[in-house]
């Protein structure tokens, strides 16, 4: 509430006739560490915002960067030997103004006297529009200091001064930069700490639940997600299993048949089947493709799993105890492989034996390691394994095109 006092959240006036109050309440989390450690406790002030009224709110929308590029960009501060660091804005959507009168009905204990309410004067958490507003917000602050846009998501930037350097890519109030000059960069914060509060300042070394040891000596950059691999498989007791060597067996295909009628449906035993494929989502998405395909396999059975399922998702976390050090590493290449955009795609017609849909894989790289792959169900039945193959490498084709744009628009064209 110190946070809401001090940004002027809202202001205490007279509740209008006939207005009903939106209610709000607090949620409260842990803050834990790069080791799980304990770091302090946090309260934030949240609206109803599954109340609101579509009066109450027009566009919603909000971009936030891919992993993609975000890996994209820690590949060419590898390449380049530019220095990574990180921000965060503290209390980001309390910053933006809102544009409609919303009227608060706050927790007990904060409530205002009879009659009066809480009218917003800045956005707040939950509400529907808050991330719009947030990032209309931040991203005019940017052009305004001389930041261009970067891609289509309107998320990541670029500046230049001279020779210097800042690229900038932002995931809601959590931003990473790569910059060849330091100064540079703490002018930047400098200017950017007048107008939001900043916290977590200084060299990159943990972001979005990923460890990143940048040697800047050797050019050279991993990304690991060894604490969280840790934290998954004691929460699903599987601390102490036997690691295998293979995330699934060779040849494996699961199928609807495995999956048990409705009357034998154990509500229990789905939700524990979702909350390891959740799990394991979050690492295949970030630092893991090696897990891509067996996660996506696992994926379609979601809302009723069989045994079979869950021992093929059990076997992922087996494969997990014995790489929790795995990840991407990034070293600098010879100047002939700069920057230089590469990779592979593969398609198993008819992978799905259920309905027949062949499966796209493919991997696209710099800086010798993966930054973007993906492993997906085909939308439409291929004829013959030459049409299957050619729809792969037309998905892979999409991403190739998205990364080489954003390439070019840093002066790294293809």
């Amino acid at each position: 509430m110190a946070t809401c006092y001090d940004k002027g959240t809202f202001e205490i006036v007279d509740l209008p006739p006939g207005i009903t109050e939106l209610p709000s309440m607090f949620q409260y989390k842990l803050k834990l560490g790069p080791n799980s450690e304990f770091v302090k406790c946090k309260a934030r002030l949240c609206a109803r915002g599954d109340l609101q009224y579509e009066h109450e709110f027009g566009e919603t929308f909000a971009p936030t960067s891919r992993f993609s590029i975000i890996r994209l960009l820690i590949a060419l501060a590898t390449q380049s030997g530019m220095m990574l660091f990180q921000f965060d804005i503290r209390g980001a959507f309390l910053c933006a103004d809102v544009d409609t009168d919303i009227y608060l009905k706050l927790p007990p204990g904060y409530q205002p006297p009879p009659g009066k309410t809480a009218k917003l004067r800045k956005s707040l958490y939950g509400l529907k529009q808050a991330p719009m507003a947030w990032h209309a917000l931040i991203e005019a602050w940017m052009l305004k200091y001389g930041f261009k846009p970067i891609g289509q998501d309107r998320v990541t930037f670029l500046l230049n001064r001279g020779k210097s350097t800042i690229l900038l890519s932002l995931y809601v109030d959590d931003g990473i930069c790569a910059t060849n000059d330091v100064k540079l960069y703490k002018q930047f914060l400098k200017d950017l700490s007048v107008e939001f509060e900043l916290s977590n300042q200084g060299q990159c070394e943990w972001y979005l639940g990923v460890r990143i040891e940048q040697d800047l000596a050797n050019k050279r950059t991993k990304l690991t997600q060894t604490q969280y691999i840790k934290d998954v498989l004691e929460r699903f007791g599987m601390t102490g299993a036997t690691p295998i060597s293979t995330p699934m067996e060779p040849n494996t295909h699961l199928t609807v048949a495995d999956c048990p009628p409705d009357f034998k449906r154990n509500k229990e035993f789905v939700r524990e089947y979702q909350r390891i494929i959740g799990a394991l989502m979050y690492l295949a998405n970030l630092t893991r493709p090696d897990l891509a395909h067996s996660v996506n396999q696992c994926s379609k059975f979601m809302s009723n799993p069989g045994p079979s399922h869950m021992i093929a998702a059990r076997r992922i976390l087996k494969y997990l105890a014995g790489t929790t050090e795995l990840g991407i590493t990034y070293q600098a290449q010879p100047s002939t492989r700069a920057n230089l955009l590469w990779g592979f795609t593969d398609a198993d017609h008819a992978g799905d034996p259920d309905t027949r849909h062949s499966v796209t894989g493919y991997v696209l790289m710099i800086a010798g390691a993966a930054v973007s792959w993906s492993s997906t169900r085909q939308a439409v039945v291929a004829l013959s394994s030459s049409e299957a193959e050619f729809y792969a490498a037309s998905t892979c084709w999409c991403e190739t095109t998205y990364l080489r744009t954003v390439l070019a628009q840093l002066g790294c064209a293809q």
